[in-house]
């Protein structure tokens, strides 16, 4: 039989706890999404940022990417969100959109799409014409 263990503290928590926040989902990090290959490849060493956020971005099309997850990419290194910037018109010449929420504009066109950019979150998407 398993011991639980009581005292002072858990029987005020429970008795007088009252929750601050209703139950909700916490949003899912997309880098749980990456299959172990990918993983290797987002986070391999001595390989440069903007090919690690290629992969990522090419990996997970149409996933929001928070911007904590692009620095966790990129730990450690100098300006990781001008790295991503960079890629904006690569992405642009392979026939992709690369979105952040940061600017009202790309905000906009994302929530036209159907993605949350807030928080200056990024979403790579395939073949959209211009507007």
């Amino acid at each position: 039989m398993a011991t639980v263990k009581r005292g002072i503290v858990v029987d005020a928590l429970s008795t007088y706890g009252v929750s601050l926040y209703g139950e909700g989902k916490l949003p899912i990090n997309p880098l749980t999404l990456l299959s172990e290959q990918d993983r290797a490849a987002v986070f391999a060493p001595r390989v440069g940022q903007e090919k690690r956020l290629t992969h990522l971005f090419m990996t997970l099309p149409g996933v929001v990417i928070p911007r904590s997850a692009i620095l966790t990419v990129c730990a450690g290194n100098d300006d990781p969100m001008r790295r991503a910037r960079a890629l904006k018109n690569r992405f642009a010449a392979m026939g992709w959109k690369l979105l952040c929420g940061k600017w009202e504009e790309e905000r906009v066109e994302g929530a036209a799409l159907g993605y949350d950019l807030s928080g200056a979150a990024w979403v790579a998407i395939k073949n959209v014409p211009d507007n």
